[in-house]
């Protein structure tokens, strides 16, 4: 069975409603950070695919501004990275213009009737080419890294945990409910107590006839 010809309008229609849709629906694409301001977390976006016009013209589209960047997070928390240009991820395009929201937050007014513009997007970082895979990539657990995979703390698929670190600064009490084996020395800045013993550089001995030589070493 021969499929049915379509008409002329439909052809046409067809058409438009596809050039429409090519040239002012956006839905989600991937890009990269061309700039970045720590102060409001909004950046300047590149669209990483070109695009060609009814004449078959490529060209880079352009940079988009004044873009939420997308932190993980909630009340109790986020997490926290460094962005800067070059930085991959997904661009995504809300269906209803977000200017409003984006300055105030809550419910917002709709200043603008545009729907899925390039002028309403959001950045999601860490959505990568190839080229810029994570180095040393570890499928096992949970990694909290930097770029080049030599600092982390490692939440292991077998329980263990792991920090590698060029320092580790902790402020504020750390208690430890089983053995701790330390590979170097241990310098404190302060004094040191075992079983509620003094037993840091002020401690003393009860009971010793003081005399001008040095004690052995420690029994």
């Amino acid at each position: 069975m021969m499929p049915a010809k379509k008409s002329p309008f439909s052809d046409m229609l067809e058409t438009v409603l596809g050039n429409y849709l090519k040239d002012f629906v956006h839905t989600s694409v991937p890009g990269h950070v061309l700039k970045f301001d720590p102060g409001t977390q909004l950046a300047e976006v590149q669209i990483g695919i070109q695009r060609s016009d009814l004449e078959g013209n490529v060209f880079d589209p352009a940079p988009i501004v004044e873009v939420p960047v997308h932190f993980p997070g909630a009340a109790g928390g986020c997490v926290e990275f460094k962005i800067e240009a070059g930085d991959e991820g997904l661009i995504l395009f809300a269906q209803r213009c977000i200017d409003e929201w984006v300055n105030r937050g809550g419910v917002a007014t709709t200043p603008d009737l545009r729907r899925f513009s390039e002028n309403d997007a959001v950045f999601i970082p860490g959505v990568r080419s190839q080229p810029n895979v994570l180095a040393g990539f570890e499928n096992n657990g949970v990694r909290l890294r930097n770029k080049a995979g030599d600092r982390f703390v490692w939440l292991k698929d077998d329980g263990s945990l792991a920090i590698t670190a060029s320092s580790i600064d902790v402020q504020g009490p750390a208690t430890f409910q089983d053995a701790v084996t330390f590979d170097d020395d241990v310098t404190t800045n302060a004094g040191i107590t075992n079983q509620g013993k003094n037993i840091g550089a002020s401690h003393t001995h009860s009971g010793v006839q003081p005399g001008g030589g040095n004690t052995g070493g420690v029994v």
